[in-house]
């Protein structure tokens, strides 16, 4: 026979657990709308470069191909949906941690310093939040925050 005081820890956690699947749907509905609006934004970039590039070929002007990034804006987009999935339990974490996380998740990444690329990639972005103490969280989330993401950390360690 199980305790009550089990079965009561479990009804809890199933309650609490429960209620959060709205709040994941609306972040990954969120996270969907953001890269829907880059994605977008990205093909139509890349026509007008490519149609400004055939104008100055016509023209007689002899113009550079542009070059391909390594970590294009799908790719980046990718890794903070999965940080952001990662913190969403609440726990702050170090930049270094994070990365494993990510790694053992199967995120693959081009930098060859790619724990401080993971770094640049959060600071740049305005969904997280770093305390030198803590290590990264969801804004908004972050341990003894009140609103406003006065913390700042240059790498997330």
């Amino acid at each position: 026979m199980i305790s009550s005081a089990v079965l009561t820890a479990v009804r809890e956690r199933y309650e609490r657990m429960r209620l959060d699947i709205p709040r994941m749907n609306k972040a990954t509905t969120d996270a969907l709308t953001q890269y829907e609006r880059v994605a977008a934004a990205e093909a139509m970039f890349k026509q007008e470069l490519r149609e400004l590039h055939e104008f100055l070929e016509r023209e007689g002007e002899t113009v550079e191909k542009p070059v391909q990034s390594n970590m294009n804006a799908s790719a980046n987009l990718q890794i903070l949906l999965r940080a952001k999935n990662i913190l969403s339990d609440g726990r702050a974490r170090k930049t270094v941690d994070l990365h494993e996380e990510l790694l053992r998740q199967g995120q693959v990444f081009t930098a060859q310093n790619s724990v401080a690329r993971l770094s640049q990639l959060l600071s740049g972005s305005d969904w997280f939040v770093s305390d030198r103490t803590q290590g990264w969280s969801l804004k908004g989330e972050a341990p003894g925050a009140t609103g406003a993401s006065g913390a700042t950390e240059s790498d997330g360690s």
